[in-house]
């Protein structure tokens, strides 16, 4: 789509009232209106001749020969690049992010999905993220959980204080002596080494150090490597979709089914949320946007990455007629809050964390014996 050069200081001014008063009201704005609500200083006819021009240039639309004007795609553009107001975030609104992430600081891979929740509630918007993966990650331990006398729990957690568990069942008794040998051929093997370069092979070939325990190992090994691998998987995580109900020109049925159905495939969901470069905001609106689903709607998505490599993504979904100030403002803190919790979480003692997430482990393994 072509975009107009720079407008006047006058069209710009009309664009960027019409514009606020749109996203606030959901009308269209006349000249009548206009002039009432600002201080232009011109007649009402200079007023409509510039409408008319702002018109010819793909910038406003009139929905109705007797309406007012509206922004269109081409208007939105305009205004988010060269007419936005900075929105500041009040303490409230501050403090509502700030609590959730503190509470979910022993757990990266949940802190942002609750934290993405938490902003879609504020807003009245739905919201996609993308559990963060950390570059370089390490395991730091592994630990076996009895639950019963023919299974375990493995549990592995890495030094970004990411954890993954899976259960494992044995045919014959599951001995203390065969714990063990598992736990310390676990460790010794894999404790240090890179997730990322973990291959099932890598794994498989721990086997030779199980000794008299080598034929019952492979299972295990491959729920090890289970776990090694969902370290390196993207959970898309949306919230909010019912918002969008209330907003009059998405409510219908059709339009909610197409922007759910953008996120049922992961894949998707990856698609619109790596089209943005690291450690910044892009803003797409209508047909700007890399999934066709979203046609009809704005997004707002935030790419961070912290100093200790955790890489993330979080998106912001509403209708064109989107609080754009409002919504990258959130955006932007969002983003410097979670990359600051990401880096604090990383920096606190893992012993500390394993503690906790084991006793919520073995505690969820209580209720099921």
């Amino acid at each position: 789509m072509a975009y107009p050069a720079m407008l006047t200081t006058r069209q710009a001014a009309i664009l960027k009232i019409i514009t606020d008063a749109y996203i606030q009201t959901g009308e269209p704005i006349g000249s009548k209106t206009l002039l009432g609500t600002s201080k232009l200083g011109v007649s009402s006819a200079t007023v409509r001749n510039e409408m008319a021009e702002l018109e010819a240039m793909g910038l406003l639309l009139q929905p109705h020969i007797s309406a007012g004007r509206v922004p269109s795609q081409a208007g939105y553009r305009y205004y988010v690049n060269h007419l936005l107001t900075k929105y500041r975030l009040s303490v409230g609104e501050m403090q509502a992010i700030n609590s959730i992430m503190q509470s979910r600081l022993s757990e990266p891979d949940r802190l942002v999905e609750q934290a993405g929740e938490v902003v879609s509630e504020a807003l009245g918007l739905m919201t996609v993220t993308v559990t963060p993966q950390m570059r370089n990650m390490q395991i730091r331990r592994l630990d076996l959980l009895r639950i019963d006398s023919h299974s375990f729990l493995l549990m592995v957690l890495t030094d970004a204080g990411l954890l993954q568990s899976r259960r494992c069942r044995f045919d014959i008794l599951l001995e203390t002596e065969l714990l063990q040998r598992l736990f310390t051929v676990l460790n010794r093997g894999l404790v240090g080494k890179n997730v990322e370069k973990l291959t099932l092979a890598d794994v498989l070939k721990l086997e030779g150090a199980m000794g008299e325990y080598a034929s019952v190992s492979p299972p295990v090994l491959r729920a090890v490597y289970r776990c090694i691998a969902a370290f390196s998987e993207d959970r898309v995580h949306t919230a909010g979709v019912l918002h969008l109900l209330s907003k009059p020109e998405l409510n219908a049925p059709k339009t909610i089914r197409d922007i759910a159905s953008a996120f049922q495939d992961p894949q998707k969901g990856r698609t619109l949320l790596s089209a943005v470069p690291e450690n910044s905001i892009s803003v797409y609106i209508g047909s700007e946007n890399p999934l066709e689903e979203l046609e009809c709607v704005s997004s707002v998505i935030t790419s961070y990455v912290t100093e200790d490599g955790f890489m993330g993504t979080f998106g912001i979904i509403g209708p064109t007629r989107l609080d754009y100030s409002r919504v990258i403002a959130h955006s932007a803190y969002f983003a410097k809050n979670i990359s600051r919790l990401l880096h604090r979480s990383v920096e606190e003692s893992r012993e500390d964390i394993l503690l906790s997430r084991i006793r919520r482990l073995t505690a969820a393994v209580d209720d099921l014996l």
